[in-house]
């Protein structure tokens, strides 16, 4: 123990000892507390929390001993045990620097005794010049061998003494493996600066120099040889560094498989070879150089091996596993860098050989290079060529032209077709040709070793017109074409058996051989690649696309297409004929040009479009057909017809409305006005009543007639509305129809019908289209009728419409198709096939359903199942109305272009004590707003120049109280400019109305106004 700390320690009371032991667990308990808090700074430090709460405890501990002076009991040598045990490196000094304790940690580490610890100072142990700071450095150990640590520093005064407390930690594993790390990186950073530099050489020598030398630098090898791999199976040493040139005449060859170069050439796997316990080839030579290893890789490139890279030391070495997969990489970026090196090279000869074919035919295009300058143009002319057959063709024309032979051909694999194109001279019998081409077919079918079905081969025969003399038993010689492993097809010719070909002919014959197989090949590839986009473009369309042939045979099709048919038929051909496709193709060749159509099947609208394609040298035609699914279109196409339909009808019964109202609202004023005489003899009153009850009658049907047009032209929500009086305003609109064509319309409703929530217009829709449906059926056919319309209760939550004739029926093939779109039995122009489909959709919509009874020639019933509503409607008339003043004297101005109507409401008006004033101009109302008050203003919505919302407008700029008392009139509920009026906020009146409906309104909105406080 320190015997500054014993000094020390050894001067507390027993109060002061717990004193020491609570500071010194609150100590440890704050560092573990605070640990996250302070996990940047132990981290830099490497220090535990628990280290640093011993840290603190042993700090406290000097503080307290310090400044009592008192014994410090035994029982707290734990603590100081626990410190000497530490892992880390505690230290302790004077102001000096000079130490004054160290844990056992600093000892085992350093390697001295306590005492020789306490005779050193810190600049001493450290190999800071100054005192040791936070941070990385170095403890010198006895030996004077330095390991790096991780210090941290602090200052400290105990009874007025000031002490460096130094803890550190041992990071020699973590500064070993950054080395490691920092080597695997340069190593990595090798291999890419080896690939960078092989990338970009095309030089075989200076990729191998290159290479070798890069690969030494990075490994630290002293020898390095590289061996490639000869086609006859022969490892030559072809560079070297750091041997002799007599060391590498001995190892300069080496055989495959054998050996260590043999062996990982074979394997295709590096290996590391110790000369001092291994037998390998050469060993004794090896040992005699001096060099102890060698590392071998093998240079390779898609498990084709060019050759092996072998490194060499004067000392074992013993790699990891992973700087033998970093030199097993070096080794086959070499074998890519190779392998490029040679198809390079491979295409430099090829191409300087076109070269200086080329330049042969130019040079001796006037000698004998005839054939020459045949392939040259056989050369030229495929880049004119985009059909496979004329390449065969033209093949066929040189060779033959060039070759003393009188039967010449060529066959090759083009889409799993055998195509043969044949040149024979006159001759040549028919079964001479025959036995040419199947041998040409057999020659393939050797080279491919696979069955070929003789069925597919399309044979092209060219006679000879000069007629070549062709007689004498004949020798066949055939040649396979080959591009790499690819056999494209065969080349042959038949000779006389006494005529051979001299050199010349089998030169020229080599040489043609080649340019065809270069030929065929970039064809194919290009054909395919080609296929294949178009085939990947057709699949994008959205329009199906198939290919067809005369018989209705399907040739190609897209999966678009596919599904289109299925859904049609399953049978292919029955699916054509169903949208009249086998109609269309004799149409397409009569009239040669594209054909549109469009078909409907099972209520799905198709749009056909067909062409002629006249295919492989117009010897078979085939046909192009594209179909698109256009049922939503249609559909689309259809409901925006019907509905510009439906809102114009809403815009002519608006305007008629108008217009028949303004009279209408005369004849009932007035007739009302002579009613309340009492002079009246009874026979004109008899006739006033009827005039009076007719002006009724019309104004009814004008409402229903708005009303229907209202739901037409507005999408308005869903509402809690009476089934039976819904139902009678739709039959009033078509009552006359029936009755004119002689069908009689009989109702039945049950007592007491629930309410339904519905649009209106769309009930009134369903029972218009039900109905009319029954009256076209009887119509058209000439049977039946009556049409009865029935509401009933279904049970306690459901009522239910039905619409029953006496008609011709419907036929059983027919029932499953009468909601479909566009399915109709009607003649042309006499519907649109939307009627029953409409209703199935507002019924499915509303959560009903709809069912059918018929049987052919006893009429038909169709049953609406509708949902009943929560809620009641009240019925019209049943509100209590309560007794309303009279209020006699209240100042009344009517503005209306009509003096007929101004004349009625002021005459009316004022036999209930209003005061009236009415004008016709509104220009001469704001002269009256000006001059005197009004309790109410009636204004008419439309009048020229100034219509009723531009005046109510101009009476808020100009007496704001009195266009709060603005009420509109209108005769027309659709115009713009009433959906304009709504959204003012200001109340609406409709012509016309009776003069009881007119002061029955006044008095209530007066009496309103008044409980608003605005009279």
């Amino acid at each position: 123990m320190s015997p500054f700390f014993l000094k020390h320690i050894k001067k507390l009371q027993c109060t002061e000892r717990l004193l020491l032991v609570l500071i010194t667990m609150l100590a440890i308990a704050l560092a573990i507390t605070f640990s996250d808090s302070l996990r940047v700074w132990l981290q830099y430090l490497h220090m535990r929390p628990t280290t640093a709460a011993l840290v603190i405890a042993v700090v406290a501990t000097f503080l307290l001993a310090a400044l009592t002076h008192h014994r410090l009991s035994s029982w707290l040598y734990w603590l100081y045990n626990l410190v000497e045990n530490m892992p880390d490196l505690i230290l302790i000094a004077d102001a000096s620097g000079k130490l004054v304790y160290i844990n056992d940690a600093v000892q085992k580490l350093a390697g001295y005794g306590s005492e020789e610890l306490l005779q050193l100072s810190l600049r001493e142990l450290f190999v800071d010049e100054e005192l040791p700071q936070n941070g990385e450095t170095h403890l010198r150990t006895k030996t004077k061998a330095l390991i790096p640590v991780i210090v941290s520093v602090s200052e400290i005064k105990v009874a007025g003494a000031k002490l460096i407390v130094v803890t550190a930690k041992d990071i020699s594993k973590e500064v070993e493996q950054r080395k490691i790390q920092q080597k695997l990186n340069k190593r990595l950073g090798a291999i890419c600066h080896v690939v960078s530099a092989l990338s970009e050489l095309t030089d075989l020598d200076t990729i191998l120099e290159r290479g070798l030398e890069v690969t030494m630098e990075t490994f630290g090898a002293p020898v390095g040889r590289i061996y490639l791999l000869d086609r006859d199976g022969t490892l030559r040493l072809v560079k070297y560094k750091g041997i002799t040139e007599d060391f590498a005449e001995a190892i300069k060859e080496l055989s495959y498989g054998v050996g260590n170069v043999g062996t990982v050439a074979k394997t295709l796997k590096p290996s590391i070879v110790n000369y001092l316990t291994s037998t390998s080839e050469h060993r004794d030579l090896f040992i005699r150089k001096g060099l102890r290893c060698s590392v071998f890789a093998p240079m390779k490139a898609h498990n084709t091996v060019y050759g092996v890279i072998a490194l060499s030391y004067y000392e074992k070495v013993d790699w990891a596993k992973d700087e033998l997969s970093t030199f097993e990489a070096i080794g086959s970026e070499l074998g890519i860098a190779i392998q490029r090196s040679k198809l390079f090279e491979d295409l430099r000869t090829s191409c300087e050989r076109l070269k200086s074919m080329n330049e042969r035919l130019e040079e001796l295009v006037e000698e004998r290079t005839a054939r020459l300058r045949a392939l040259y143009e056989l050369a030229q002319s495929v880049q004119m060529f985009d059909d496979i057959r004329d390449i065969l063709n033209k093949t066929v024309t040189v060779a033959y032209g060039m070759l003393p032979c009188p039967l010449f051909g060529v066959l090759t694999n083009f889409e799993e077709n055998l195509l043969i194109s044949l040149m024979a001279s006159h001759g040549v019998s028919d079964e001479g040709i025959n036995i040419f081409a199947t041998q040409l077919v057999l020659s393939y079918e050797r080279a491919v070793n696979e069955k070929v079905d003789l069925t597919k081969v399309k044979i092209n025969i060219m006679r000879d017109s000069n007629g070549r003399d062709g007689s004498g038993e004949i020798g066949i010689q055939t040649w396979v074409l080959q591009v790499g492993e690819d056999v494209l097809g065969t080349i042959g010719l038949a000779c006389n058996v006494y005529q051979q070909l001299d050199d010349d002919d089998k030169e020229f014959l080599s040489s043609l051989i080649e340019q065809v197989e270069i030929m065929l090949g970039n064809m194919i590839s290009f054909k395919l690649e080609e296929k294949a986009r178009f085939v990947t473009a057709l699949e994008a369309l959205e329009e199906g696309i198939f290919i067809a042939d005369r018989d209705g045979n399907i040739i190609a099709i897209t999966s678009v297409a596919k599904e289109i048919l299925a859904a049609i038929s399953e049978d292919e051909k029955e699916a054509l004929k169903a949208i009249g496709v086998d109609k269309l193709i004799p149409r397409v060749d009569e009239e040669k040009r594209v054909l549109a159509s469009e078909a409907t099947h099972n209520g799905r609208w198709y749009s056909i479009r067909l062409s002629r394609w006249i295919a492989e040298g117009e010897w078979k035609q085939f046909y192009v057909v594209s179909i698109r699914d256009i049922t939503d279109q249609k559909m689309h196409e259809m409901e925006i017809t019907l509905t510009q339909r439906l809102a114009s009808i809403g815009e002519l019964a608006s305007g008629v409305a108008h217009e028949i109202n303004n009279p209408l609202t005369a004849i009932i004023g007035y007739a009302e006005l002579q009613l309340e005489r009492c002079d009246l003899p009874e026979e004109v009153r008899g006739d006033l009543m009827r005039i009076y009850n007719a002006g009724l009658r019309a104004r009814d049907i004008t409402h229903k007639l708005l009303s229907f047009s209202r739901g037409i032209s507005e999408h308005t929500e869903p509402k809690l509305i009476d089934l039976q009086a819904v139902t009678d305003q739709a039959l009033e609109l078509i009552a006359s129809q029936l009755a004119i064509v002689g069908i009689n319309l009989e109702r039945e409703y049950d007592e007491k019908m629930p309410t339904v929530l519905a649009n209106q217009a769309v009930i009134q829709q369903i029972v218009l289209n039900l109905v009319l449906n029954s009256k076209d059926a009887i119509e058209l056919s000439g049977k039946g009728s009556k049409i009865k319309v029935r509401l009933r209760c279904v049970d306690e939550k459901h009522v239910a419409i039905e619409v029953e004739d006496d008609g011709p029926g419907i036929p059983r093939d027919m029932m499953e198709k009468i909601f479909d779109p566009f399915f109709t039995t009607k003649p042309l122009g006499r519907g649109t096939g939307l009627g029953l489909s409409i209703v199935h959709k507002y019924v499915k919509e509303m959560g009903g359903k709809i069912n059918v009874w018929s049987e052919e020639g006893k009429g038909a019933k169709f049953e609406v199942i509708l949902p009943i509503a929560h809620e009641h409607v009240t019925p019209q008339g049943e509100e209590e109305k309560s007794e309303t003043p009279s209020h006699h004297g209240s100042k009344i101005l009517v503005v209306d272009d009509e003096a007929p109507i101004c004349t009625l409401i002021e005459q009316a008006l004022s036999k209930y004590g209003y005061e009236v004033a009415s004008t016709t101009d509104p220009r001469e109302a704001l002269k009256l707003v000006d001059e005197e008050f009004f309790d109410i203003i009636l204004l008419d919505i439309r009048m020229p120049h100034i219509n009723g919302i531009r005046l109510y407008e101009m009476l808020k700029e100009r007496s704001p109280e009195q266009a709060k008392r603005v009420v509109f009139l209108t005769g027309d509920i659709l115009s713009s400019l009433t959906l304009e009026a709504q959204n003012v906020g200001v109340p609406i009146l409709l012509k016309p109305l009776t003069c009881g409906e007119l002061t029955t309104f006044l008095q209530e909105h007066i009496q309103r106004l008044e409980q608003s406080g605005l009279r």
